[in-house]
């Protein structure tokens, strides 16, 4: 009798593959996980990529609040005074590091040791926009941390 249940079992569990019900169900549940995987994983790099532009935008919104400064330090050969305004520009959160070019020579001042594959860098030209708008003063270039681009991230998705 035992063996009798048991192997009606059996056969009902053999002969469930072969279904159509089965074999729907299955199509369908792939289906679905197909779906979901493409759909959050298109939802995962929007969301960096958005981080990451917000970035960028954040490390231009400094380039526009200093860039006068910077400007006419570099025009009068200010020293102490670009220096200054390099120390508050590092005291921003999001800045890990700035090089500093001038008459070809480089300054770096940064919080930590920058690594161009863990840093998004954002870089502008300083001109003489009084005399000679096409004469170049110097250059700038801002390191952010991806580590910010991960956090935010984290942040929406989670």
């Amino acid at each position: 009798m035992k063996e009798r249940i048991l192997n009606y079992f059996n056969d009902i569990f053999n002969n469930f593959n072969q279904t159509i019900g089965y074999l729907i169900f299955k199509k369908i549940f792939l289906g679905y996980i197909f779906l979901v995987l493409t759909l959050a994983s298109y939802q995962i790099f929007s969301e960096y990529n958005k981080a990451q532009n917000e970035l960028v935008n954040d490390l231009k919104r400094i380039e526009n609040l200093f860039i006068d400064d910077l400007t006419k330090a570099v025009m009068n050969n200010n020293k102490e005074r670009i220096d200054k305004i390099i120390e508050i520009i590092l005291k921003d959160d999001l800045i890990s590091g700035i090089t500093f070019e001038i008459n070809k020579k480089k300054f770096l001042h940064h919080k930590e040791n920058i690594n161009s594959e863990d840093f998004i860098s954002y870089s502008y030209s300083i001109f003489d926009t009084a005399k000679n708008p096409r004469k170049y003063l110097a250059s700038i270039q801002l390191f952010a941390s991806k580590d910010i681009i991960k956090k935010e991230s984290k942040k929406v998705l989670c």
